[in-house]
């Protein structure tokens, strides 16, 4: 286990990439990292504390898992340059607080499959402007005389 502000002013950390447990999940645990610039928090996090990456004035892009279903006040306050959060399942419950405040034109990505969980594209989630995320060919071919197929996925989610 690791406690809350284990990380905080962690300076030489430049990203996280957690993708099994529930590391990320406490307060405080990254915060005033300066020189973060990339968040990866995978799908095995439920939750994201209050101010767990506060004040990361580098960061600028999250990746949130698809089993987060919260982030807690002020977990990404003061990440100015942060200008992309890709959802990879349906919308989090946030606190009004958890993203702000940030670069102008940040954008939520989501998958096209859990749209209608973040409103409307175009819509404002807690500053972040909802986008779809572009779906990206990556085979194609025929199974048999009479099938077809298409594999896709989009880019930054699974």
């Amino acid at each position: 286990s690791i406690g809350s502000s284990a990380f905080h002013k962690c300076h030489s950390l430049t990203s996280v990439a957690n993708r099994r447990d529930r590391l990320l999940a406490y307060s405080k645990l990254f915060s005033y990292c300066s020189n973060l610039t990339s968040v990866t928090i995978g799908n095995g996090v439920t939750w994201i504390g209050g101010a767990a990456f506060s004040r990361c004035s580098n960061l600028t892009k999250i990746t949130i898992g698809n089993s987060v279903t919260r982030i807690g006040a002020e977990a990404f306050r003061d990440c100015t340059n942060l200008t992309s959060v890709i959802f990879e399942g349906v919308a989090p419950t946030m606190d009004s607080s958890a993203f702000s405040p940030l670069a102008e034109g940040a954008k939520a990505i989501v998958h096209p499959v859990y749209a209608s969980s973040f409103g409307r594209v175009g819509a404002s989630l807690n500053g972040l402007i909802v986008e779809l995320a572009k779906l990206q060919i990556t085979r194609s071919g025929l199974v048999n005389a009479e099938t077809f197929f298409i594999e896709f996925k989009a880019p930054g989610l699974g």
